[in-house]
């Protein structure tokens, strides 16, 4: 084997220094998650003038379908791979054999139901679209175990790159094929090719290669773990698509298409924040296992610090949301602001709620987690539902309403057993809430002052805003300690 190995399984000396490399391994993933927010934002932009909205709609109801192969497609086992105290290379060789014959079976059974998608929708150009998009799942399954070892050794500059990296070439890709004329295919081009060349980066990156299959290769604690996160993963897909495929069926691919841009650019940059701090939270927080003082904390400074930053940005989303759709979709794209707005309540509500999973995870407690799937995600269906016959603001507005009514039990069901309780949670985030509101308030206020370019509307606002939130967080002093402790981890050994 390859020197990784044993470092690639090993990760006993990485608690010396741990808050150090914690928020060193923040920092660059948050770069390399930012840098592909500019990419997508300025491929969206681009696209969104080389394509039409029914382009869009015709590949969100393909991805709402076939997205269900997603949750799958590691069967929770790169989470297994992370959150493990001791691993042997036997049990990794097993998973990764595991996870690359589960994405050629996922292709191939993607690619049976392409026609069955086609009909479902009555549009036949979904065949063709679902056969292309089936090939990511072989690429994907050949590159689950290498993204978790660069995980489970902290190499977040690795993952940061391989990512970042790939998803570049899968917008170069796209934009030249729709530049090309290649209408609707150009949005199928970007997964696949970013799903592709991922695989080969990280291959790069992580030296450790698998041997052949084992019949002994003990992995069956390993797969009970994962078989938690994959029944969490998928339930949770599906409560999160239910909206797109039954407005695709009800209402049509336009209207989709206005939704779908809606949901995607509301929710982007917040998977900025959510991507890159669980990345490192994870690991971190399952190494920390048997300290619960130093669990507890972590946890409490990790919330805070994302809900200091997200929660003011969906609120300057929501109130800016006309120059935001201007800006960024261009003119015929006025549809979707209403809808903007209305899943804005849902965004805040997920700049924390997504923290749930770190806690199930890093505890060790997937199989609570799979249960709690069982009970809230067809609520969520109800409530997508039930808003249906308003079209997708109504769906936009139930989703919304949804997220928020299952917040706290959601986060009851995830301390249960752990060092935490509501209160922690409910203590991280009450300060930046209020921040947050505050900040909206200013930017409303000047909204309502400043007329012009949308461009420079969203300049003579946001830029305000966020002074005055800066300035407020640091003024507050509960608020200014949270972001001292939040940059002494980068100096703590």
């Amino acid at each position: 084997m390859a020197d990784e190995v044993p470092d690639a399984l090993e990760r006993g000396s990485l608690r010396p220094a741990l808050g150090r490399r914690a928020a060193r391994g923040l920092v660059v993933t948050m770069g390399g998650q930012w840098g592909r927010l500019v990419l997508q934002t300025a491929s969206t932009a681009v696209l969104a003038r080389l394509l039409l909205p029914g382009d869009f709609g015709l590949v969100a109801m393909v991805v709402a379908v076939t997205g269900l192969a997603e949750q799958v497609k590691d069967l929770g086992l790169a989470a297994a791979t992370v959150q493990r105290d001791k691993l042997e290379d036997r049990q990794v060789t097993g998973l990764f054999w595991v996870n690359a014959a589960l994405g050629a079976v996922l292709a191939a059974v993607v690619a049976a139901c392409a026609p069955l998608v086609a009909a479902f929708y009555g549009r036949p150009e979904l065949t063709g679209l679902t056969l292309v998009l089936a090939l990511g799942f072989v690429a994907g399954g050949l590159s689950v175990q290498h993204a978790a070892l660069l995980q489970r050794r902290l190499r977040f500059g690795a993952l940061a790159t391989s990512e970042t990296g790939a998803f570049a070439i899968g917008v170069v890709a796209a934009v030249t094929a729709a530049a090309a004329g290649a209408g609707y295919w150009s949005l199928a081009v970007l997964p696949l090719a970013s799903a592709w060349a991922r695989t080969v980066l990280l291959w790069a990156f992580c030296r450790w290669r698998p041997g052949r299959p084992r019949r002994d290769a003990g992995i069956r604690e390993l797969l009970s773990f994962g078989g938690g996160v994959s029944t969490f993963n998928l339930l949770n897909y599906v409560s999160r698509n239910a909206d797109n495929v039954l407005i695709g069926k009800v209402s049509g691919a336009t209207s989709l298409g206005l939704y779908s841009r809606a949901y995607t650019l509301l929710l982007l940059p917040l998977q900025q924040l959510n991507g890159p701090l669980a990345s490192v939270a994870v690991p971190v927080l399952s190494i920390l296992r048997g300290e619960p003082a130093k669990y507890r904390a972590f946890y409490r400074s990790a919330v805070g610090g994302l809900a200091l930053v997200g929660m003011p940005l969906v609120v300057l989303l929501v109130v800016c949301a006309p120059e935001v759709i201007a800006v960024l979709l261009g003119p015929g794209w006025d549809g979707a602001v209403p809808i903007f707005r209305a899943l804005g309540l849902a965004g805040v509500v997920h700049v924390v709620g997504n923290t749930n999973g770190w806690i199930y995870v890093s505890w060790g407690s997937t199989g609570r987690m799979a249960r709690w799937a069982l009970v809230s995600r067809p609520l969520m269906v109800v409530s997508i539902a039930i808003g249906l016959p308003w079209g997708p603001l109504g769906v936009a507005v139930s989703y919304a309403v949804g997220q928020l009514v299952l917040a706290v039990p959601g986060f009851a069901n995830a301390v249960r057993g752990t060092p935490l309780t509501l209160g922690d949670v409910g203590g991280a985030v009450w300060r930046p809430a209020a921040l947050a509101a505050v900040t909206g308030g200013v930017a409303a206020a000047l909204q309502a002052l400043v007329d012009g370019p949308p461009l420079a509307v969203l300049a003579a606002v946001g830029v305000p805003a966020v002074l005055v939130h800066a300035g407020l967080t640091w003024a507050w002093r509960p608020t200014r300690e949270s972001v001292r402790l939040v940059l002494a981890q980068r100096g703590r050994r």
